[in-house]
């Protein structure tokens, strides 16, 4: 494996020769980018997915729930449609993507958008009153300049030990990191050290002056898909159900309070089919006389809802695993570096 990493890295040299030419244009104004006229809260990783972009994006918006022109803008990835589309709950995944309906559903609220033109997405939504918009997966959009840019990493390989693609996982430069105002270290511990702490700090500190903080995921108590009242105890057997950049996360932590007896891993963004249920309808033949539930993730939730598996299980119920963003460290500071850039004047964006 190491020997590959090495063979594949005049390849990733290759593709950081591109991307220095793309920034080096933007950078001299031979690319053009623009300003948005409104605040812009750019949420966004170095990585091909995997960090929890969507759960911290739901965290910023939450903190910024008292301004009522607040939106989230995302590209809606995944979705077969094109164009600007607004989500509302009822709204189907192949027209706005898994993501963003999944945000929608978490918080009705909140007002959530989906364009592929970033820039069109923030004019339409800017026309119609919205002041504030956090744009969920726009690192490396250079067409827009300015903004508050938070860039997410993840504790287990963060983007200092990383390379670029195909030896490496990043999808952008980074040096990149020096473009952000916030970095937040996520997927931590819950027991991370001070020492932990500061040697991570030090490590981006080589590429960016932004202040460093943490996050852990926390899931919370599972909730039936269809809505009906029922617990999943601790050690209930389960069969998990996961389309994620790292499935094996996800079923690593389902496995320290579940029974898991068999894990069907999708890559990330998968579209579910009549050929998936029929597998783990034939999954759980073998099973049959246990008492056994599905257990899946908020963003597959919304993809099996309404491909109708609710009803095509019959009585094996599927259940949710909710999952929130909290912030380790001076959360009370980076809750106000938010809202301080949310309050200054209007034209300095």
């Amino acid at each position: 494996m190491a020997f590959l990493k090495y063979f594949l890295l005049p390849f990733s040299w290759l593709y950081a020769l591109i991307l220095k030419t793309r920034h080096w244009l933007y950078d001299k104004g031979l690319l053009n980018g623009r300003t948005a006229a409104v605040k812009t809260i750019i949420i966004g990783n170095l990585e091909f997915g995997g960090t929890g972009k969507s759960p911290h994006t739901l965290w910023v918006a939450n903190q910024l729930k008292d301004f009522e022109s607040t939106a989230i803008l995302s590209r809606g990835y995944g979705r077969r449609s094109k164009g600007f589309f607004k989500v509302n709950i009822n709204s189907h995944t192949q027209e706005v993507g898994d993501e963003p309906l999944m945000m929608k559903q978490t918080c009705p609220e909140l007002e959530v958008a989906v364009c592929e033109d970033r820039l069109k997405g923030i004019e339409t939504l800017a026309e119609e009153g919205r002041k504030v918009i956090i744009l969920d997966d726009a690192f490396q959009h250079r067409p827009l300049r300015g903004g508050l840019r938070m860039l997410i990493t993840t504790f287990e390989r963060p983007f200092t030990d990383n390379r670029l693609v195909p030896a490496g996982t990043l999808r952008d430069l980074k040096s990149r990191a020096s473009s952000a105002d916030i970095v937040i270290v996520s997927k931590c511990p819950p027991n991370l050290s001070e020492k932990q702490c500061e040697k991570l700090k030090g490590q981006v500190s080589t590429y960016s002056n932004a202040k460093v903080y943490f996050s852990e995921m926390v899931y919370n108590r599972p909730v039936r898909l269809d809505g009906r009242e029922g617990e999943l105890l601790d050690r209930s057997s389960v069969i998990v159900l996961s389309a994620l950049a790292h499935n094996e996360v996800f079923q690593a932590k389902v496995g320290e309070t579940y029974n898991v007896m068999h894990a069907l891993s999708y890559t990330d963004h998968h579209r579910y089919s009549a050929q998936d249920l029929g597998k783990v309808k034939s999954i759980l033949s073998t099973f049959a006389g246990l008492e056994i539930a599905v257990l899946t993730t908020a963003k597959d939730a919304v993809k099996l809802k309404e491909s109708g598996w609710v009803e095509e299980l019959g009585e094996v119920p599927i259940f949710v695993l909710p999952l929130e963003v909290r912030i380790l460290n001076d959360e009370a500071h980076l809750i106000e570096q938010l809202n301080a850039y949310v309050r200054t004047n209007q034209g300095n964006n």
